[in-house]
């Protein structure tokens, strides 16, 4: 077992591959604990997550809403995978088919998280989003007028006037 292991930290692929997991759980941790917080807005934390770990791989010239749709079809040719990833692929020095292999993995992976991510939101999406221009922060701060309010949601206002 302890030399499956070695091998498998051995191989420079899956270190490329771990130094990209480092990244993205790294992203997914820095949101679980924002969520720990008191006056943390879970509906703004989750399209952050939502939004900076499909941002990795995204066209940057698509216009997709990452929580509504697939992001399938708006995958970058040569996505930038983050700084640590860039800079440790041109130090292992690995073979093009071989980064290339990786480069897919990390893809998929993102696809994927993004996918799940979007699949806990709930239904009423719309709805949660109307409501957090009633949150505590935004409704007591300086200089917030009701029509400023009223232009971040007026379908939602409008049900309930």
């Amino acid at each position: 077992m302890a030399e499956v292991l070695y091998s498998m930290y051995n191989d420079p692929q899956n270190v490329l591959y771990l130094t990209f997991l480092k990244s993205v759980l790294g992203e997914v941790q820095l949101v679980m604990k924002a969520f720990e917080g008191e006056q943390a807005d879970p509906l703004k934390l989750f399209d952050g997550l939502v939004k900076s770990v499909s941002s990795r791989v995204i066209n940057p010239l698509s216009k997709v809403d990452v929580l509504r749709e697939p992001i399938d079809g708006y995958i970058s040719p040569k996505p930038y995978l983050g700084y640590l990833f860039e800079a440790k692929a041109a130090e292992l020095h690995l073979a093009p088919e071989e980064e290339c292999n990786v480069r897919r993995r990390c893809v998929a992976l993102t696809i994927s998280l993004t996918n799940e991510l979007r699949e806990r939101l709930p239904d009423n999406i719309e709805t949660l989003q109307g409501m957090s221009v009633f949150n505590v922060g935004g409704t007591l701060a300086h200089g917030k007028s009701f029509g400023e309010i009223e232009k971040k949601s007026p379908s939602f206002l409008g049900t309930l006037l």
